[in-house]
């Protein structure tokens, strides 16, 4: 994409952010076939490296006004939240 992730660079280490984009990019690499197993995963790496609900929120509210997608509503879908 030709835009930046909603991260702060600076609160998480490169593998951290790797993990976080690495999520991102398959929610829009993948907007219409998700692999449940796969988003799961990818899920629970995100989820565990992301250290605040607060931050996770803020995270998707951003992602969601970039992307268009909506973390939780996704993630909803799939029972995952």
């Amino acid at each position: 994409m030709t835009y930046d992730y909603p991260l702060d660079y600076e609160t998480y280490s490169i593998k951290e952010i790797e993990i976080i984009i690495d999520f991102l990019a398959y929610l829009e690499d993948n907007i219409k076939h998700y692999d449940f197993k796969t988003l799961e995963k990818k899920y629970k790496l995100y989820r565990s490296t992301i250290n605040s609900k607060k931050e996770e929120k803020r995270i998707n509210e951003e992602f969601e006004k970039l992307s268009g997608i909506s973390i939780y509503r996704t993630l909803r879908e799939f029972g995952l939240c």
